[in-house]
């Protein structure tokens, strides 16, 4: 094989990736430092939790914020943008928690082809409906267009064996949020309840994948008609829950509109 034919040919496979990765890549917030006095937070983006590739632009954070216990908001501002993550501060909260933290992302838009949309339904289990939708537009040749935006939230607890207020638990209202019920310990070995709500409102039969940070095999599940579904956490560690609701277009010009969002926590 030619220099140059090698080179487009890997110019090919790299735009692919980068393709990919812009669908169906997790998005996470976690704890950046633990010697720091005030809090600090990382958002990070990669292929797999907990593989950090790639950090959020500035232009991309639609909102920040973290809940204390009394009800008080407080914004995260963006203090460096590394090449792997974009760390956020707040110099009004200490650590020491209990906190609900969160970050927002601004929707944009990703075009793909229909090999890499095969392998991003791979990665976040559509419903039968949605595959059947996306089966009769690519019959007609309609190109996959689609328009998303992200929300990752944290939980952060006083201490690892502590209760977290169900204050804390309350969604935001905006975008797809995995959060605990009521004020469940999430402890290993036990059964914890979760509910999903996209803008406030449950979401039944969406697929769910909890995820390990010593494991890349995942644990699946699908919420009932409340929105909410149980896992039960095999060991500790930080676990993430990442979900896509994808909604189908009513019309062949418009784009697929879909909500990535992602829950970490930690378990002992």
């Amino acid at each position: 094989m030619s220099l140059a034919r090698c080179s487009v040919r890997l110019a090919a496979v790299a735009l692919a990736l980068a393709a990919s990765a812009a669908a169906a890549h997790d998005t996470w917030l976690a704890p950046a430092s633990a010697g720091a006095r005030t809090l600090q937070l990382e958002l990070a983006t990669g292929d797999r939790f907990p593989l950090a590739e790639s950090a959020m632009p500035r232009t991309s954070i639609a909102d920040a914020r973290c809940l204390d216990a009394q009800g008080r908001r407080s914004a995260l501002r963006i203090a460096e943008i590394a090449e792997r993550a974009t760390l956020f501060s707040s110099p009004a909260l200490q650590r020491g928690g209990p906190l609900a933290c969160w970050v927002e992302t601004r929707p944009h838009e990703v075009d793909l082809t229909d090999e890499l949309v095969d392998v991003y339904f791979r990665e976040i289990r559509p419903q039968p409906p949605l595959v059947q939708a996306w089966a009769a537009l690519k019959a007609e040749r309609v190109a996959w267009r689609e328009r998303y935006s992200k929300l990752a939230r944290i939980e952060i607890a006083a201490s690892p064996d502590a209760a977290v207020p169900a204050s804390l638990r309350t969604p935001t209202g905006r975008g797809l949020e995995i959060l605990p019920l009521a004020d469940t310990v999430l402890r290993i070995g036990a059964p914890v309840a979760f509910r999903m709500t996209l803008d406030g409102q449950p979401v039944p039969q969406q697929s769910v994948e909890l995820v390990s940070d010593k494991s890349r095999f995942g644990l699946w599940h699908t919420t009932d008609e409340r929105g909410e579904f149980r896992v039960t956490l095999p060991f500790n560690g930080r676990w993430l829950l990442r979900a896509t609701h994808l909604v189908a277009p009513t019309d062949a010009k418009a784009p697929w509109e879909s909500r990535f969002g992602t829950f970490l926590f930690e378990a002992r």
